[in-house]
């Protein structure tokens, strides 16, 4: 394989994962809208931080995609499924870091699941 051609297949596999991270966008609104809002309700849930609940999200998908590696059969996901879902949850994680959108979001769940 040449240097351009895993280029042009890395940057397919980053185009079916942002489309896949479209897809799935609503699922990590939280109730105002806000983006990392069902993560912010675990991490709330939990007492720890938003980047702590992706990072137990992205290991998940990490786990599964070792034992791929190491010879056994994915059940639930196929695994570029896996792949893609980690990738997403490291540009997540990297979003969370660079925008210093964590401490706002976590502060928005502080008063509690029944809102006082």
């Amino acid at each position: 394989m040449t240097v351009e051609t895993m280029l042009k297949d890395c940057s397919t596999f980053f185009t079916h994962s942002m489309n896949e991270l479209t897809r799935k966008a609503p699922d990590y609104k939280g109730p105002d809208g806000q983006a990392f809002g069902d993560l912010g309700e675990i991490a709330r849930d939990m007492e720890c931080s938003i980047e702590r609940v992706a990072l137990i999200h992205a290991s998940k998908h990490w786990t599964a995609i070792k034992r791929y590696l190491l010879g056994n059969e994915l059940k639930s996901e196929n695994i570029r499924k896996r792949l893609m879902d980690l990738a997403n949850y490291c540009a997540m994680i990297d979003v969370l870091i660079e925008s210093g959108e964590t401490k706002r979001i976590v502060d928005t769940f502080d008063a509690g699941p029944t809102g006082g």
